[in-house]
């Protein structure tokens, strides 16, 4: 715990490396904090069997963040069952098809409304790592209908749902873990696609 303020505090910020923490009191002080010299209570490991492992995994994806919250700290609490576990099933993400991805684009003003629909859905499928490429294309002078379309998808991508919520709860879970194995996952994790959540989470939490 930290000692320093004799009044209550007011307020509390984090730095973006989340390795320094800002508080101010009521005693008119503004405190800095190294939170990496806090003395961390170890969880003894344990182990899960694969029902329970399957449990965690479907929790992660789950709306309820409490729910995701305490099948998170079962993970960390079992480090070599869980980075076992989240190594076979999160994947680096994978390079763009430019090519592909151009042609679905230019399908989005198609004359035929299934034409346009089902290159949305692909593009929808391709995953949050196209944002960068929407942000481009919608810099450039567009028919209304894929302005309208690219800007709709643009604000799916960006929402943390289902496998990319999943994804990026997984790297929590690593990142928590902190073991080398766990940091070689998030290593071969950070060397997907740029742009996509699962790198650049990966990436991140390198860095921290």
């Amino acid at each position: 715990m930290f000692k320093g303020h004799i009044a209550p505090v007011n307020a509390v910020a984090f730095a973006p490396d989340s390795k320094t923490v800002a508080s101010v009191s009521a005693d008119t002080t503004a405190l800095i904090w190294d939170v990496t010299k806090v003395d961390r209570s170890k969880v003894p490991a344990k182990a899960l069997a694969a029902g329970d492992l399957e449990t965690c995994w479907q929790a992660l994806a789950d709306n309820d963040a409490a729910k995701a919250f305490t099948r998170m700290g079962d993970l960390i609490a079992a480090p070599k069952d869980a980075v076992a576990w989240l190594k076979a099933r999160v994947k680096p993400a994978l390079p763009l098809d430019m090519k592909r991805v151009e042609a679905l684009i230019g399908q989005l003003d198609d004359k035929r409304f299934k034409v346009r629909e089902k290159a949305a859905a692909e593009l929808l499928n391709i995953g949050d790592h196209l944002v960068p490429v929407i942000d481009k294309t919608l810099a450039a002078n567009l028919s209304p209908e894929t302005k309208r379309r690219l800007a709709e998808l643009r604000g799916k991508l960006a929402l943390l749902q289902d496998e990319r919520l999943r994804s990026y709860r997984a790297v929590e879970v690593l990142e928590r873990i902190g073991t080398p194995e766990a940091r070689q996952v998030l290593r071969t994790l950070a060397d997907g696609a740029p742009g996509a959540l699962v790198t650049t989470t990966a990436k991140e939490a390198l860095n921290r």
